[in-house]
């Protein structure tokens, strides 16, 4: 059963915003693999320029797990106000347990390390990016961004897609959050053309 939309708490609006900003945060970082540049980092111009992907890449994670903490507090708000929501907002909640540690490394990253390149041949094999055996370089190919990405080297970008798509979802269904207002319009639009 739908709920009216003034009874709809206000952290379910919030939570569903920060739940749509992680999805647009990892197709951003999904799209951000196309922007590696080919070629040798020690060719100066290559090297800059994959310094640059790198970092794009790396705000993209780092957005998604600033959306992902942000829905992960709300979701545990909504869990004690509707019991609908309790079991899949703890399911949510504690699929994403591993966040607030990956939030704590991320403040503690040295931006000057990674920019020197002391980070960056670790930060793409954390990530699944470059295999744990290779050589200490930066790859000369494109890099593959896809669902097996490991999220600060611990989570699935495609299981938090998904989970976040879902919960997204049931939130919509339960809630009317994005109501097809097509029907008005038509229904408006055939008044008007009878008048």
């Amino acid at each position: 059963m739908r709920k009216s939309r003034k009874s709809v708490p206000a952290c379910v609006y919030i939570l569903a915003d920060h739940l749509d900003g992680a999805l647009a945060s990892g197709e951003d970082l999904i799209n951000a693999g196309s922007f590696w540049p080919e070629g040798s980092a020690s060719e100066p111009a290559i090297s800059g320029a994959q310094r640059w992907a790198l970092s794009r890449l790396r705000t993209h994670e780092m957005s998604l797990v600033t959306h992902l903490l942000q829905a992960r507090k709300n979701a545990l708000e909504l869990a004690r106000g509707a019991t609908a929501f309790r079991a899949s907002a703890h399911l949510f909640s504690s699929t994403l347990c591993d966040l607030d540690e990956i939030g704590e490394d991320f403040e503690r990253e040295s931006a000057v390390a990674f920019d020197v390149g002391v980070d960056m041949v670790s930060f793409l094999r954390e990530r699944g990016l470059v295999a744990s055996d290779a050589a200490g370089s930066l790859p000369c190919e494109p890099l593959t961004i896809d669902d097996q990405y490991l999220i600060a080297g611990k989570i699935p970008l495609g299981i938090v897609l998904d989970l976040v798509s879902e919960f997204l979802e049931a939130l919509d269904i339960h809630y009317e959050l994005y109501p097809d207002t097509t029907g008005e319009t038509d229904d408006a639009h055939g008044i008007h053309q009878a008048a």
